[in-house]
């Protein structure tokens, strides 16, 4: 493959919906400080073509896990290993497929479960016609599309309010623009120290050892022609993540004093941006049609990566190593991983209905991939750095790795732990506004909310 649109495929397997609307949701509640994930990149990246590269590439594997039953002599390794990744990008492609659904519901009401059953079937379809070639060559006229819908929010909403330096002083006062938060605390939301050590755990297992990489820089020529084309996605994903980030921030701005998730035109914090599109661009022609297709692009991209690795994990670690399939022709094993992609498409489709239950596509996307980036991670690095380790040592360190952190996440479900988001206000709302909503006091008194002093003592007597 050439090393640009792999490059560019690479990008748009990781930039799904969730960072469109994750990250405008996310700055939009609670500040800018998530965008401190881009130093985790420009750290980690570099790390993880240096560390994983030089032994993977030479390997040529269509699995990533098939190095671990070489390293470890140990066909059990490898099968964790391989179910682990299976579990976890269906889940994560299902909560994909939701979030430009929620989109669309939310800014023209069309049916969401319409929306994630089309969108997944065609998926499917072209995915298991084309293989990995259609999917880079789609992902680069996906990625294409996605960046024109953010450029189309940057640009249309900082016309709104007066330009950038107006967007940043508005946001500034209102304490949205946040950075280098020194805390300690492993406990905390969010603080700079977590964000590096989180997001740099997570960039080394999706860059070094993820099935989706891996099968992308084992098609380069050479091994040089590999770790240029990780390093040329650095700076892309840097951009790409800034720009999301600055949509978050316009869309703030436009909104910093009449909150419509406070009045309840809206319910989730990741439906900001759909409606800051309805709202003040669909007057122009072709913005609103622009934007939902950025969704729906940054969502097939990355389903259709993700059904490409899981059909060749199945095949080569399960299903190739039964002696049924073994003896079958060539083009019967084919058309075998094409079936096995469309019943992917499936059981994705059916985990987006229960990704309904996260509170925002960004925290759901963050606990499903950071419950088991850690120990897949663990299991790569202990068989690369510690020559000494053992199978043993590789299973019972995935075991208890993945019990502790899946016990974290179910924990904080079950808890339910929500960090309360900084100050909203309903100050600046029009007249026209107010009518529509009806009880202006019931707003006035909801919780977290910044409210003239005059009117908070009104209300509040």
């Amino acid at each position: 493959m050439p090393i640009i649109p792999t490059s560019l495929s690479l990008l748009a397997t990781y930039m799904s919906p969730i960072l469109v609307l994750g990250y405008a949701g996310e700055i939009y509640s609670y500040g800018t400080l998530m965008v401190e994930t881009i130093f985790g990149a420009i750290v980690f990246v570099p790390i993880a073509a240096l560390i994983f590269m030089p032994t993977m590439y030479p390997l040529r594997l269509t699995s990533a896990y098939e190095y671990l039953e070489y390293r470890y002599e140990s066909r059990v390794v490898r099968v964790l290993a391989a179910l682990t990744f299976t579990i976890q990008i269906v889940c994560y492609m299902g909560v994909v497929l939701f979030a430009p659904s929620l989109a669309l519901n939310a800014v023209v009401d069309f049916p969401i479960w319409i929306a994630v059953v089309v969108m997944g079937l065609s998926c499917a379809v072209y995915t298991a016609i084309g293989g990995l070639k259609a999917v880079v060559w789609t992902d680069v006229f996906q990625m294409l599309i996605m960046l024109a819908g953010m450029f189309a929010i940057v640009i249309g909403g900082a016309l709104q309010v007066g330009g950038y330096s107006k967007v940043f002083q508005i946001a500034n006062d209102h304490q949205r623009i946040k950075f280098l938060n020194l805390n300690v605390d492993f406990f905390e939301r969010l603080n700079s120290l977590n964000i590096l050590l989180g997001n740099g755990i997570m960039v080394l297992s999706v860059c070094g050892c993820q099935q989706t990489a891996v099968q992308r820089y084992c098609s380069m020529s050479s091994l040089k022609k590999a770790i240029l084309t990780i390093l040329i996605t650095l700076p892309l994903v840097v951009f790409t993540v800034g720009l999301a980030a600055l949509a978050g921030v316009v869309i703030f701005a436009n909104y910093a004093d009449c909150d419509p998730i406070t009045l309840g035109f809206i319910k989730r914090n990741d439906q900001i941006a759909p409606y800051f599109v309805l709202q003040f661009l669909s007057s122009t022609g072709g913005l609103m049609g622009l934007f939902i297709a950025c969704l729906f692009s940054a969502s097939l991209s990355t389903v259709s990566s993700g059904l490409n690795s899981l059909t060749a994990v199945t095949w080569e670690d399960f299903l190739g190593k039964i002696e049924f399939f073994q003896k079958m022709s060539e083009k019967s094993q084919g058309q075998v991983s094409k079936l096995v992609g469309l019943i992917y498409g499936l059981m994705c489709i059916a985990m987006a209905f229960l990704a309904a239950n996260f509170d925002g596509v960004l925290g759901a996307s963050i606990v499903l991939n950071g419950s088991v980036a850690g120990p897949l991670l663990g299991v790569f690095l202990l068989g690369l750095l510690v020559p000494f380790a053992n199978k043993w040592g590789a299973i019972v360190g995935m075991l208890v790795g993945h019990t502790i952190t899946i016990l974290i996440c179910v924990g904080a479900g079950i808890l339910n732990i929500k960090s309360p988001t900084l100050p909203f206000s309903v100050d600046g709302c029009s007249d026209s506004v107010w009518e529509s909503v009806g009880n202006k006091s019931e707003i006035y008194l909801r919780s977290n909310i910044t409210v003239n002093p005059v009117m908070h003592e009104m209300y509040e007597f």
